[in-house]
Order: C-alpha cells, then structure tokens, then sequence
C-alpha cells in the first residue's frame, strides 16, 4: 500500500476499499485513473489480503499481493495500443487438504453431512484441524506482459493484435493426502496415515495472435468476417517428489503431533521426477455472422491447431537417471454453427452446436504413456432464450444443453490391465435465470440449474464397471436468490442471498455421497457520503456445516467456511 498512498498525495484515486473481518482476514486494494494527454492514460491497481484462515482451519496463514497497470494509447482515431502489466503472488502456510473422513466408531461429533458405503464420517470435532507438518506451504508468483493493438484500416476493414508473455514459479510443499486407520495399541482413537510430496512448477508461456475483420455484405446482406492466426510456446518444468509412508508419523486426528516437513533431498526416493514439456501450437481460424434478415443472425466458426509436444521425463528415484521421451502432434479441427432470431424487440431465442478436441489428462503433466493416444472429441448442443415483460421490470433467460466427450480413458474389456480409449461421458442439462424490479428500491433476482451427467461407458482398473454412475463434483441441482431493498428516505440498502446446491459424489464408484447444503448470506449498507459506502456484510449466516468439493484422495472433504462477518469501506475520490 505504500505506492498507493505516495500516489495518494499528487494524483486523484478513483477507488480505494478497506475491509476486516472474521479469521483475521483484511484487505486493501485502490485504483488510480490519470489522464496524461489527450492521447494516452494510465490506469493503476494494487490489491493484498491478509487472513489466518480463510476456511478458519488451524496454521493457514494465507497472504497475497497484486499489482496491475495499463496504459492506453491512442495516438490517432482509428489506432488504439494498450499496453499492461500484472504481478500477482500468494502464500498459503499448511495448505488446507480438507477433512479426512473416520470411523464412526471413533468420531467425537460425528455429522450427516457424508454417507459412505464402509461407515467413515465427517466428524465435527475436526472442523479446524491440519494435518500438515510444520514448513508446509503453497504459493506462487506470476507475471504476465499483454497488449493489444487495434486499427481501422477503412472501408470496414480492421485488424486487432494480442501479444501475451507468462512467467511463474510455483511450488506446492505439503502433505497432500490423510488416511484413517484403524485403532491399534498407539492410537485407541484410529491414526492417520500421512504422504510428503514436494512438486515445484517453472512455466513460461508466450502466445501472439492477429485478426482481420471485416464489416460489410456478402449476398446483398450485412455480414461480419474475421481471419486469424495464432502462435504461442509453452515450457513448462515440474518437479514432482514424494517420500515413503515412512518418512512421517502416523498421527493421532484429535491430539496431532505433526512434526516438522523434512527438507533433506534424500528423503524423497519414493518418486522423484522431472517432467519437462515444450508445446508449441500454430493455429487459423475463421469466424462470421452473416445477417439473413433484420431479425436473424447465423454465425460459425472453423479452427485448425497444430500441436506439437515435446515431452522428457526423468526419473531421480528408485530407477535414478531413467530417461523417457515422447514427441506426439496432433491436427484437431474443431467448428462451430449457431443462429440467434428476434421473435419480438423483447425475445430472442438461440441455438448452437459446438465440437472441441482435449487431451486424455493434463497436457504438460500427462504420462509418457498418456501420450501415444489420439485426442478425446467433444460435442455441444445448446438451445435457449432471453425475453423481457413488463415493460422490462421482468428479465427472463433460460437454456437447454447436451454435452458429450468420447474416446476418454478406460479398460480393455478383454484384459481389465490394459488401458485404452473408448470411454464415454455426457451431460444434459437446463438453466433458468429470472430478474425482476419489483420497484425502484426492491431488485429480486433467481436462478436454478439442473444437471443430469453421467459416464455413458467406463471400466476401471479391476474391470470395475463405472458405466451409469455420476461424474465427482457434480451437484444435480443449484439454485439461488438475490434480494436487493434500498430503504425510502435513508442512506441505507440490505441486500440478502440464499444458495443451494444439492449433493454430489466424490469417487466414480459413487460410493461416498455429500449431501447438499443451503447458506444465507447478507449485507447493509450506508452511502456515508456521496463518495463513501461502508457495509457490514455476513456470510453463511446459520453457520450451515458442509462439504463444498472433494480433492485428493476421495476421502478428504472440503467444508465450506462457517459463519463470518466483514466490514468494509469503499471510497471513490
């Protein structure tokens, strides 16, 4: 906050927010608008937050800076160049895993909140701990250049140019996976066993892209066209190491000696590897929407990659200095077609059909046996509407899809070892979003989404038949409501939001279920002055206990954060 509050004394802040709360959880950020000619202006940004917890979960400092800054050029009116700059960088002490599910048997508080098919639940008893060993941490420290080069060349013609350069350092350092088992003599209460990996990221990313445009006819009717290419280079270094079972101490969950995370190299010789990766990816592409009438719209699109990875894996563990390489490319051409119709100056209805080509699993961190297989085809279909009534204090939009992705991992039907492509999984779903003026001071707001999604075809190692159940993660129903009053003949507003997401899996066996949860969440405000506004603001107001996702493994579950409260000052000068 220190350039802030120099810039403070010579320049005009255009916003400024301070804010506190619950967890010892603070935040700061201001911007700063400067006009420095009739050709050229800066623009200024600079954020940090400060929280023991933002889950309230035991040693979990967390703290991150940004910093951003733009300047636009224009230094003629048909060329614009925008030049900008972002540094962001976080930490995270003990980096939260989630709670590990235990036994029954053994939990002190045992809640509903998760099922399971072998009698492990969350126990409210854990609710802030962590089982990290003391030094563990995340964080990260990213830097990117852009800019953007726009010119109208005349005639409808135009060109738009975007240059991107990425650097980050990374590292993850903690133990990202806790066990129960079973009560013996040294732990009457069950133990959890614990890993230790270190994974340490350097990636640097550089991309260009340029497009022409047009705007003009084509058959006698308005049409809009663009042409392009792009380029960009990806190197990416990933150290990846664990250390045996053990090299940490099983630890009791309720009185947890956690220890201290080792930092000899020689601890980590359970696996020990380098992935180094280089993607480059030359790409055309063409867009255009061509105006049938003054009512319907039909637009498509067609895009070529060529992928080129080169992969280099080396292993300094158990087999030291094993080297495996791998050099695929891959030509996906993916496309798309869609249309937009005007029923009425009120209603419009779309439709479009989308295809898409990925990678079995991450692309820079895949296997080398990964590697050898095709890319998995995707397709999307999605139809909806927007209208509007009641002479507009009534906004309505909804849609309906289908999304299918083929050729995803799975087992040989004959040989349950061997993996091979075949697998399938779709989605089909409807989104529903309705926003009302119920009158100049009351705004109501709504939303529900409902999901049907499921692996169409999947054998897992074992020949495990996964075919029908759901993917992890993946409520079937969310929903929400917004409300917004401002108070007649005061400086005061409330606003009030109820969400609800119902329950999801988090193993494709569908054998451990978290139920669906229901927060509230609040706020008032006071407009102090024409450029200040302080609010109190409350979030998870009955202090609902729940799992949000699950990670890694299937047994950890992360809770949403309990009730908190914040207050804050938003200034504009």
């Amino acid at each position: 906050m220190l350039l802030i509050d120099m810039l403070c004394l010579t320049h005009k802040i255009s916003d400024r927010l301070l804010s506190a709360g619950s967890f010892g959880t603070s935040t700061a950020a201001a911007g700063l608008n400067l006009q420095l000619s009739d050709t050229a202006a800066l623009r200024l940004d600079a954020s940090s937050l400060q929280s023991d917890s933002l889950y309230d979960v035991a040693n979990n400092k967390t703290r991150s800076q940004g910093l951003t800054g733009s300047l636009l050029l224009k230094p003629s009116r048909d060329l614009s160049v925008l030049i900008g700059l972002d540094h962001y960088s976080d930490r995270y002490d003990s980096t939260y895993q989630g709670v590990p599910l235990v036994s029954a048997a053994v939990a002190k508080d045992p809640s509903s909140i998760v099922s399971t098919a072998n009698g492990l639940v969350v126990d409210r008893a854990l609710r802030r701990a962590n089982y990290n060993p003391d030094g563990a941490y995340s964080n990260a420290d990213e830097t990117t250049l852009r800019s953007r080069i726009d010119w109208k060349l005349g005639n409808g013609w135009s060109s738009a140019t975007d240059l991107t350069a990425y650097t980050a350092k990374r590292a993850f350092v903690l133990s990202d996976t806790q066990t129960f088992v079973a009560p013996s003599a040294a732990f009457p209460n069950g133990g959890l066993a614990r890993t230790l990996q270190r994974f340490y990221h350097d990636h640097q990313f550089w991309n260009v892209r340029s497009a022409l445009s047009n705007e003009g006819s084509l058959l006698g009717l308005k049409n809009g066209f663009t042409a392009g290419a792009e380029y960009n280079r990806t190197d990416f270094a990933s150290l990846r190491q664990s250390a045996p079972s053990s090299a940490v101490s099983v630890v009791d969950p309720y009185r947890p000696a956690v220890g201290s995370f080792p930092t000899s190299d020689s601890v980590y010789t359970a696996s020990n590897v380098n992935y180094d990766s280089r993607l480059r990816t030359a790409s055309v592409f063409l867009e255009d929407a061509l105006h049938l009438n003054s009512r319907w719209l039909a637009v498509g699109g067609l895009r070529y990659d060529d992928i080129d990875l080169e992969r280099v894996v080396t292993n300094f563990g158990v087999t030291p200095n094993t080297v495996q390489t791998a050099h695929p490319r891959y030509h996906p051409v993916s496309w798309r077609i869609g249309t937009t119709y005007e029923l009425t100056p009120d209603a419009t209805l779309y439709a479009q059909y989308t295809t898409a080509a990925v990678p079995v699993s991450s692309m820079l961190l895949q296997s080398i046996a990964n590697t050898a297989f095709r890319l998995t085809r995707g397709r999307a279909v999605e139809a909806g509407f927007k209208a509007n009534a009641l002479d507009r204090q009534v906004t309505l939009t909804g849609a309906a899809y289908y999304i299918k992705q083929n050729d995803i991992l799975t087992r040989d039907p004959a040989d349950s070892s061997l993996t091979v492509q075949g697998g399938s999984q779709s989605s089909r779903g409807v989104e529903l979003n309705v926003g009302a003026a119920v009158s100049r001071a009351l705004l109501l707001n709504a939303y529900v989404g409902v999901v049907d999604a499921k692996y169409d075809d999947l054998v897992e190692a074992g020949g495990a038949v996964r075919t029908g159940n759901h993917p992890i993660n993946t409520p079937r129903t969310t929903a929400g409501v917004h409300a917004s009053y401002r108070i007649p003949n005061t400086a005061f507003s409330i606003q009030g939001s109820v969400r609800h997401a119902s329950g999801f899996y988090t193993d494709t066996a569908n054998t451990i279920f978290v139920k669906g949860h229901t927060t509230l969440d609040a706020a008032l405000s006071w407009q102090a002055s024409k450029n200040a506004t302080v609010t109190l603001r409350g979030r998870n107001l009955t202090n609902a206990f729940y799992g949000e996702y699950s990670g890694y493994p299937t047994t950890n579950i992360y809770l949403g954060a309990p009730r908190s409260f914040e207050i804050s000052l938003l200034g504009r000068f």
